[in-house]
């Protein structure tokens, strides 16, 4: 059978080497599939230690900032063509979400003991979808509201 979450990383992959178009609704879709594959791994961990939350809460405030980052490397611009706005992901935001997400799926296939870190790490490729759409989304309307 095959691993639903590498599915998920070619399906995404896919998705961000092309440059689409900005709409706020479908700033979500990613996010909220990505919520439900994480959580899904993520909750057997749960309940494991008093530490376990504590380091899966550090991995989201991690990937925060990540997708701060991220963010900011997604160039937004208005199709004067088309009259839309559009955004790309940079190749180094692209890396940095390839290395987060990549590690998780990596240590899927370790020992047991390595599940934390795998959880810090989806729980960190979490953080960093959400603020990265969350900036996205308010550039967006920045952006709009000026022009």
């Amino acid at each position: 059978m095959a691993d639903p979450q590498l599915a998920y990383f070619v399906l995404v992959a896919l998705i961000q080497l092309r440059e689409r178009r900005v709409r706020g609704w479908t700033l979500w879709i990613v996010p909220l599939l990505l919520t439900v594959v994480t959580i899904q791994d993520v909750a057997v961990l749960w309940y494991d230690s008093v530490l376990v939350p504590i380091i899966l809460i550090l991995g989201f405030g991690a990937g925060l900032f990540l997708g701060v980052v991220r963010g900011k490397m997604t160039p937004i611009r208005k199709n004067p063509e088309t009259d839309q706005w559009t955004m790309k992901s940079s190749w180094a935001a692209y890396l940095m979400w390839i290395a987060v997400f990549g590690a998780g799926i990596v240590t899927k296939s370790m020992d047991t003991s390595i599940h934390l870190i795998r959880g810090f790490l989806l729980m960190a490729s979490l953080g960093a979808v959400v603020m990265r759409r969350i900036w996205i989304f308010y550039s967006y309307k920045k952006s709009a509201a000026k022009k």
